[in-house]
């Protein structure tokens, strides 16, 4: 005798089931596609967005593509407003500003992999490297080292 919870369709739970798999596996566990659908979800809570989320990846070829793409071409996309453009910038900022923290606790005795990390993390996500004052406090780090 089939229980009443068998005819349930197959996607009620479905962005719980998605949010579960991350905590559980991390962002390997998800496809691309998941990736942005679990974007979505945060900005589209009451909408069916996988079908989006797939031509989302077609249209930007990846999760990066799709993050690094202007708000002119992400604005083209049926479901992506100003809340998805704005999370995607606080998203990207606060992971530079997380790496960053973690880079500044970063003792002066860390191998020189660890200084390249330290590297990548104070230039942050941003396209275009600013010639500040980075080379002089990476070469002070570097000396210091070798």
């Amino acid at each position: 005798m089939k229980k009443a919870s068998d005819n349930k369709p197959h996607y009620l739970n479905h962005r719980t089931r998605l949010r579960n798999r991350f905590m559980e596996q991390g962002i390997n566990g998800l496809q691309p596609y998941e990736i942005i659908e679990l974007f979505l979800t945060f900005v589209m809570p009451h909408q069916d967005v996988k079908e989006e989320a797939k031509e989302i990846i077609d249209r930007f070829g990846s999760v990066k593509g799709f993050f690094d793409a202007v708000p002119q071409e992400l604005r083209k996309v049926k479901l992506v407003k100003d809340k998805a453009i704005t999370l995607i910038q606080f998203i990207k900022e606060i992971s530079v500003l997380y790496r960053r923290q973690l880079a500044e606790e970063m003792p002066l005795s860390q191998s020189k992999e660890e200084l390249i990390q330290y590297s990548i993390n104070k230039l942050g996500y941003s396209k275009e490297r600013s010639s500040g004052s980075f080379p002089l406090i990476v070469s002070m780090r570097l000396s210091k080292k070798i």
